[in-house]
């Protein structure tokens, strides 16, 4: 297959991807494996060249490359989610008792502010006057 500067056009390459290809192959060029790597050299795009002349292979391979990365993953976490639960669990247990400590800190605070308001108000109050409250 003969790709030249007028079919990529008519699928509405970018311009710059089409001057790119223009001025390494001015008559086109077919598609061999040396001009595949070449064009890969350029960095143009050929999944989205392949996407506009194959699609139902894009697809195919789309599909085969999910199914492979579904399964990596389906694989990576069995065999992680044991350690990773464990991690969790143990650090979710550092994190409540940390934080009963500083609830207890507060709430003793919290205590004492209240203790102590209420004992300068009662010494600048007249005889009486908590004990109403």
């Amino acid at each position: 297959m003969k790709i030249t500067k007028e079919l990529l056009n008519s699928l509405q390459a970018c311009e710059k991807q089409v001057c790119i290809f223009e001025k390494e192959w001015p008559n086109g060029c077919e598609v061999t494996r040396t001009n595949i790597d070449r064009a890969i050299e350029l960095r143009l795009d050929l999944y989205w060249l392949a996407s506009y002349l194959f699609p139902k292979a894009i697809d195919s391979a789309w599909k085969a490359y999910s199914e492979a990365v579904d399964s990596a993953w389906k694989t990576y976490n069995e065999a992680t989610a044991p350690a990773y639960d464990e991690t969790i669990s143990s650090a979710k247990k550092a994190y409540h008792e940390a934080v009963a400590s500083a609830e207890k800190v507060y709430d003793e605070a919290i205590i004492n502010i209240l203790l102590m308001s209420c004992l300068k108000l009662y010494s600048r109050s007249p005889a009486g006057a908590i004990a109403s409250l």
